[in-house]
């Protein structure tokens, strides 16, 4: 459903070789195979919004978490990413 953020229109070019899709309220988050994350949502997306404050962190990601409210990613490296609600 659009209003639970399910919606893809605006990022669909970017999911290619998606490996894992997780979800929250109202965000999804993608993660492809080359390490790059995708975030989508419903319309003010906080998690967009949030992504992008991170988004030169999200590199090289191996997997991907969510809560109710946030989105951890874990990456190659060990370090730990997260966005969204606090």
């Amino acid at each position: 459903l659009p209003e639970c953020g399910g919606n893809s229109d605006a990022v669909q070019a970017q999911l290619y070789a998606v490996t894992l899709v997780r979800a929250c309220d109202r965000g999804f988050t993608a993660l492809r195979r080359d390490g790059r994350v995708v975030t989508w949502g419903y319309e003010p997306n906080p998690f967009e919004t949030a992504a992008s404050k991170v988004q030169d962190l999200l590199v090289d990601v191996a997997q991907l978490a969510a809560s109710s409210g946030a989105f951890a990613a874990t990456l190659r490296n060990g370090q730990v990413v997260t966005w969204g609600n606090a």
